[in-house]
């Protein structure tokens, strides 16, 4: 059997190709992250059967996708590592507190031959890749939607802060189109009703009109604000950007919607896991043949309690490990809290722990744990979920 071991960079390669019987008397080569690195490479590994060929990579950030992408259209066989892993496993192999690019395509290799009966990668792992790739972009966007909108908030405390009162979402989009042009309480206060009104008419689609116009109308002219042309300014811009963010997030929706029906998980039929979280979930844990039990995969999402046990000391205190995805691990945090307020089994089990005297946090850790034993369990036997009320 022949291993690979490639440590990946951004610009260049470095390889690590062994036969087994002796790692020191292995071959290491650079390769230049080119289609002439690539072709030289398939040189290198050309006179061996490409069956006993074992090729490993560590997930590091999107420099392995090329790489990886080139060697599984050739039909290699191509392994993953998490780079915690491969850190972890270079360090108990080694008393040498060295690390270079050289050392770590070594180590790779010798993992390859001891992590045997792992599972290559299938191709279908990049059908996967656009949905994660996309989720996550959607995710980046999210975060600075957020952030946009603290920061309306902190201008409407300057230029209106009695806004709040007397709506109840400033987000709404009557009270949005209003401040896009009345970007204050002294702008609003001197505002012509008739046209705040039909304002508020037309954005609410009707659902308010005159009476709350005078409602405002009236804040305004009672308020303490301070008017400022430049924080009216900054809140109109931010504004204006909120839109583009809606825009771009619902455009994003729009490409992960072919992209999940072609998946078809059973995921996507447990309640409270919509366009917002399972296209999150789904992507992240990827295929699940990885996995050969709920508890590799409540690994693998970081839910798993960390253990400390030396002797007789057994601590009583346990934290979750948080090694796997943020993006999954948030996801089913979300998830778990909204399947335990409508779903019956999970709302059941939510109290449960609540009435062990468990904290809020403490009781949805552990429905999110279930959640994880039912996705395991939906996919290994590619069911759908099917409420129990």
């Amino acid at each position: 059997m022949i291993f690979l071991g490639i440590d990946v960079s951004k610009f260049k390669h470095n390889c690590f190709l062994s036969n087994g019987d002796n790692f020191d008397l292995g071959q290491h080569f650079e390769i230049e992250n080119s289609r002439e690195g690539f072709d030289f490479l398939f040189d290198k590994l050309s006179p061996y059967d490409r069956d006993n060929i074992r090729i490993g990579l560590e997930y590091t950030g999107n420099y392995h996708l090329n790489l990886s992408r080139f060697l599984l259209n050739l039909n290699f066989n191509i392994h993953f590592f998490n780079p915690f892993q491969t850190s972890l496993f270079r360090r108990a192999d080694s008393f040498r507190n060295t690390k270079t690019d050289k050392v770590d395509a070594f180590f790779i290799a010798k993992l390859l031959k001891t992590t045997y009966d792992s599972n290559p990668t299938l191709f279908e792992f990049y059908h996967n890749y656009d949905l994660k790739s996309l989720c996550r972009y959607k995710s980046v966007l999210k975060k600075d939607r957020s952030r946009l909108k603290n920061s309306i908030v902190s201008c409407l405390d300057i230029v209106f802060p009695e806004l709040c009162n007397v709506c109840n979402d400033v987000f709404s989009k009557y009270v949005l189109a209003i401040l896009y042009e009345f970007s204050s309480a002294y702008e609003i206060s001197k505002a012509n009703i008739t046209r705040l009104s039909n304002l508020i008419k037309n954005a609410s689609r009707g659902a308010y009109s005159k009476d709350k116009a005078l409602v405002i109308r009236d804040a305004a002219r009672n308020s303490i604000g301070y008017f400022s042309s430049s924080v009216s300014f900054q809140l109109k811009q931010s504004i204006d950007y909120l839109y583009f963010l809606d825009k771009k997030i619902d455009e994003i929706n729009e490409m992960i919607k072919p992209l999940l029906d072609e998946i078809n998980s059973p995921i996507m039929s447990i309640p409270g896991v919509g366009i917002e979280l399972g296209p999150t979930i789904i992507s992240e844990i990827g295929d699940i043949s990885r996995f050969d039990s709920s508890s590799k995969l409540l690994a693998y999402v970081g839910l798993d309690p960390s253990i400390n046990q030396s002797g007789t000391f057994h601590s009583s205190f346990s934290t979750m490990s948080k090694r796997g995805s943020s993006y999954l691990r948030d996801s089913l945090f979300k998830a778990a809290f909204i399947i335990s307020q409508i779903e019956p089994v999970f709302k059941e089990y939510y109290l449960k722990k609540k009435a062990e005297g468990k904290h809020h946090y403490v009781a949805l850790t552990h429905v999110a744990r279930k959640l994880v034993r039912l996705i395991f369990h939906l996919l290994k036997e590619d069911e759908v979920y099917v409420s129990k009320v």
